[in-house]
């Protein structure tokens, strides 16, 4: 078992990043510093029929089981967990109590966002089920519910003090939906994009060699800038305006949405010529394929649903304008745009009528 370690610029917390093949390698309670009966397990119910994820039960904590899944996030949903859970456990959580979260991205925040608030804070590990989870949304203390059908509107910045990347775990989930966050990891630093160059990133014994790079790669902008105020962390939002829009509206994948937010972006950045034909080429090529297998799922959005859906987003300057991310000749460029010359780009680029 290896592992990275991580100091995050916020009350001196660490997080520590470990991979294993199988849960067989690790001890919980000792990789944690907390007995057993200290650890509370939230999981995704549906990993109870998976062999890798019996042999992590078996080793005897607090258990709580729910559905993974948007509706998760929902505020109403989070009241109702957490108040079974506080009836169930009540005599037994205590401020030196250690969550652990194991499934995918919603898992994540939901109890990412519990442990954060329970007792003024608990402690926190994750486990990630996912691709996506174990690539990017387990990593940096992001955590989020929805109010109504606005996303992640409800959270906060909660890292884990540890993050287990269980491979066996990880092999009943889809590769696919992680393109998206790969690709963006690997477009903001050099040296994955030309790892990538050959398409592998398919192949899910490629991405585990390469998963502690990708991590360590989003790790270089969560430490500079911890809590998003200091336009660093800002850029792993690239490709992330409208590949939420997407998301939300016609419920598709995170990392589906993300590979056409990052092509809208391309897109929109070599109409506005700065990026050069080559540049262009060089980032098309790994993303075209994808591009042509998802955009033509996605319908026709109307101009006012696509700008109500803007105005929800976090990364909004007031009610004209909207901070956005492009592909640039020396990198990436950060720039306020008005949601009108957005709105004009989404028209241009066929998601709108």
């Amino acid at each position: 078992m290896k592992n990275q370690i991580y100091n995050i610029k916020k009350k001196d917390k660490q997080t520590k990043v470990y991979y294993a093949k199988t849960f067989k390698d690790i001890n919980l309670s000792k990789i944690i510093g907390v007995d057993k009966k200290n650890i509370l397990l939230i999981y995704d119910k549906k990993l109870e029929s998976l062999e890798s994820f019996t042999i992590l039960k078996k080793q005897n904590f607090y258990t709580y089981s729910l559905k993974a899944g948007e509706a998760l996030k929902d505020l109403s949903q989070f009241l109702s967990h957490m108040s079974a859970i506080h009836k169930k456990y009540s005599n037994i959580v205590t401020r030196h109590t250690h969550i652990v979260s194991v499934g995918g991205g919603s898992v994540g925040d939901f109890v990412g966002f519990l442990a954060s608030v329970w007792k003024r804070g608990l402690g926190l590990t994750h486990i990630p089920s996912t691709w996506l989870a174990a690539v990017d949304s387990s990593h940096g203390g992001k955590t989020a519910l929805n109010i109504g059908l606005e996303k992640n509107q409800l959270g906060s910045f909660y890292c884990a003090e540890n993050i287990l990347i269980i491979k066996d775990l990880l092999q009943s989930s889809s590769l696919q939906n992680s393109y998206g966050e790969i690709l963006k990891i690997s477009f903001l630093q050099k040296q994955l994009f030309s790892k990538l160059k050959n398409k592998s990133y398919q192949s899910d014994t490629f991405i585990w060699a390469l998963l502690p790079s990708l991590v360590k790669a989003k790790y270089f902008y969560i430490t500079k800038d911890p809590l998003e105020t200091k336009e660093k962390r800002v850029y792993l939002n690239l490709g992330h305006t409208i590949a939420h829009i997407l998301e939300l509206h016609f419920s598709i994948p995170h990392g589906v949405a993300v590979i056409l937010g990052l092509d809208f972006s391309l897109n929109w950045s070599f109409h506005k010529k700065l990026i050069s034909k080559t540049a262009f080429k060089k980032y098309s090529f790994l993303l075209e394929p994808l591009v042509k297998k998802f955009k033509s799922k996605i319908k026709i959005l109307s101009k006012e649903k696509a700008t109500k859906l803007l105005l929800q987003d976090k990364k909004i300057k007031d009610q004209k304008n909207i901070q956005f991310i492009f592909f640039a000749s020396n990198g990436h460029l950060i720039k306020t745009v008005s949601i009108n010359s957005l709105i004009k780009e989404l028209q241009r680029e066929n998601y709108i009528k």
